[in-house]
Order: structure tokens, then C-alpha cells, then sequence
């Protein structure tokens, strides 16, 4: 199937009327005045240099969303260490080996900054969470304009404020409608699929984390016509017991890629302590690994709409059929990326080991 087929003549039209430069770096359009404004999350107007060579990313996402609208990650210098272990534990490193050069000792606990050594590296521009106020207020007060990035990892479609953002930063404009048209038309997509099928019908899943065990009340789920059995815990990230898991016995379990745990564990009672039998996802062997692919499928990236369909896939195989995968990845790829990956490495994508070097997400 190519879902793509709907937008072509408008991209057709687009590429006539203004030349884009993606894989350089530069921005679209004009660039002599000497700053530019952009509105972060926290609805302030943060003035930037136009032309900046120097970023550093404290949020975990945002470096592979920046090498996605840039084109490169030559410009990252800085970057937060999960966000690093996401990159070489990931195809990303081979895409952009550029991003391994980054430093990371500027990171002192959670996505606080040794301001020394931060200032070392020089950055044009910093980007941190706009929770994190005390960190934006000490950064700038050394003197560096600080982008507040917002949102988080509970719903998936947080992504496209984050493209929006680092697309207006670098000025990749028609990059950033092209990336967003493909995230509305896939949710879309599979919304039109499943529309008429019963709430009776559509499988009971869950997002599942250890150690310890949580449960992880994904927006995913639900868009992609499950019922999400954790949807009513007190928090989207909340530590539950074993016996909660047989209450509540889905149909479906997506294992996080922020722990090694894999679905075999499971199947064979390998997390000590713990009798994973009698649940209906582990005795019918629908137990999955959530993909890791330039950056972790779970929480939100530019990669969301490829997670939506492998999800959608999962659970409705029929209405799916003619869903391919991994002919998706490669069109994605090559599309955003200009990166045709190997049969190999769509595979290693589709089977993340995920990675116990994560820190500090939540």
C-alpha cells in the first residue's frame, strides 16, 4: 500500500514554486536578517541568530528531530546521554554518524547542566523542557537563548509540536508541511479503517514496563483501536502489582523499548519473582517489543505515524493486509531521510533489544 499517493501533485506543485535544500542544512527562504523569532512552548518569543552552527538538545527527542528538519546533525554539539544511547544504539548512528560527536558530561542529573561546561561547547541555541523553568532561567542568565520545548511522551501526537518548533528554528518550512501532512493523513488513515468496528471487537492492550512493573497509558493504543486496559491509572506512567496484571489480563502487551526486557522473558517467566502464565496476551504469544527506529517508537517522534500503522497491523491483521511494513520504513526513510535502509536493518528496526542505558524520560 502507498498512503502517500493522496498528497503527490501538491508536493509536485510545491517543488515547482520554491527550491528546497534538505540535505545541507540551510534554511528555505530568505536569510539576511541577522536573528530570527521563534515561539516556543512556553509562548515567548526567543530571539535566534538566522544563521547558528551551534545547538544543544536536553531534550531526549529532539536531536533526531532536528537532524530530520535539518537535514544533518552536524549543527548538535550537545545533547542529553539518553538521547545519545538512543542514537548509537540505533540506525540513526549509521544515518548521521555526525550526531556521535556530541557531548553529553554537560548533563549532570536528570536535565539539569553543569553551566561551565555548557557554556564550553559554545551553543547558539539551547533547547530544554519547559518544565524544567529553574534550568531555563539559570541557562539564560549565563547569557544563552533557551527554546522551551513542551509536551512529553503520553501522547503520541506531541511530535508534530516538536517538528513545528525545530522546523521553525531552522527554517525548513516545506520540509515541516511535508512531515506534518504524513502525520495527519496516517492517523486519518486508520481512523477511517476502524471506524465501524464494535468497542467489543477491538482487543484490550496495554503498554507494559520492567523493572519495576508499570504500566504506561499511551495515547498510541486507543488511536490505533485498542482498549487500553491502564487507562484509568492515577498517573500514564504507574507502578503496578502482578495480581493488577491478571485483573486486568489483556489480549496485548507492548513492551517499552527503555528496558531490555524482551517478550520471550515473558513467555518463559524469565523476570525473577514473577508468573507472567496466566495472562492472556503471554498464553497466546501476543506479547510485542515496541520497534526502535532513528529514535524509541514508544514515546513520540517523528516516526509516530510508523508506529500508528504497526500498531493498527497488531490489531486488526485483516483490515491491515495490505499494510507493508517494512516497505513503509523504507519509504519513510528514503523520503525524510535520503536513506534507503537494508533489508537487515529494517529488521533490526522491527526487533528492537531496546536499551538499558535510557535515563530520565519521565
Amino acid at each position: 500500500m502507498n498512503i502517500h499517493r493522496t498528497m503527490l501533485w501538491a508536493l509536485v506543485f510545491c517543488a515547482a514554486l520554491t527550491p528546497a535544500v534538505w540535505a545541507s542544512g540551510e534554511a528555505e527562504g530568505d536569510t539576511d536578517a541577522a536573528t530570527r523569532t521563534v515561539t516556543d512552548a512556553l509562548g515567548r518569543d526567543i530571539q535566534i541568530p538566522a544563521d547558528f552552527e551551534r545547538v544543544v538538545a536536553l531534550p531526549i527527542p529532539i536531536p533526531s528531530v532536528f537532524f530530520t528538519m535539518d537535514g544533518t546533525g552536524e549543527r548538535v554539539v550537545g545533547m542529553h546521554p539518553s538521547s545519545y544511547a538512543a542514537v548509537e544504539g540505533s540506525i540513526l548512528g549509521r544515518i548521521a554518524p555526525e550526531l556521535l560527536n556530541a557531548e553529553t558530561d554537560f548533563v549532570t542529573q536528570g536535565f539539569r547542566v553543569n553551566i561551565e561546561e555548557l557554556l564550553a561547547l559554545e551553543p547558539d541555541i539551547v533547547f530544554q523542557w519547559a518544565s524544567q523553568t529553574e534550568e531555563i532561567e539559570k541557562i539564560e542568565a549565563a547569557g544563552l537563548p533557551v527554546i522551551a520545548v513542551g509536551g512529553g511522551g503520553q501522547d503520541f501526537r506531541n511530535a508534530r509540536e516538536w517538528l513545528r518548533l525545530v522546523g521553525e528554528v531552522t527554517g525548513r518550512t516545506e520540509r515541516l508541511e511535508e512531515l506534518l501532512t504524513f502525520h495527519r493523513e496516517t492517523e486519518e488513515m486508520i481512523e477511517d479503517r476502524i471506524a465501524d468496528v464494535p468497542e467489543s471487537e477491538r482487543p484490550e492492550a496495554m503498554v507494559f514496563h520492567s523493572p519495576p512493573l508499570q504500566a504506561r497509558a499511551y495515547a498510541w493504543l486507543e488511536a490505533a483501536g485498542a482498549r487500553n486496559v491502564a487507562v484509568d491509572m492515577p498517573s500514564w506512567i504507574s507502578e503496578i502489582n502482578i495480581e493488577q496484571l491478571y485483573e486486568w489480563n489483556p489480549e496485548i502487551m507492548y513492551i517499552t523499548n527503555f528496558t531490555d526486557v524482551q517478550p520471550e522473558d515473558l513467555y518463559t517467566n524469565g523476570l525473577e519473582g514473577f508468573d507472567f502464565a496466566p495472562v492472556s496476551a503471554v498464553e497466546n504469544r501476543q506479547v510485542f517489543k515496541i520497534p526502535m527506529g532513528a529514535y524509541r517508537w514508544d514515546p513520540p517522534s517523528q516516526e509516530s505515524p510508523l508506529m500508528l500503522m504497526w500498531l493498527a497491523k497488531n490489531h486488526f491483521p485483516s483490515r491491515f493486509e495490505d499494510l507493508d511494513i517494512e516497505a513503509e520504513i523504507r519509504s519513510f526513510y528514503t523520503r525524510f531521510y535520503d536513506y534507503e535502509p537494508s533489508e537487515a536493518e529494517i529488521d533490526a528496526i522491527l526487533s528492537s533489544p531496546g536499551t538499558e542505558r535510557w535515563k530520565g524520560w519521565e
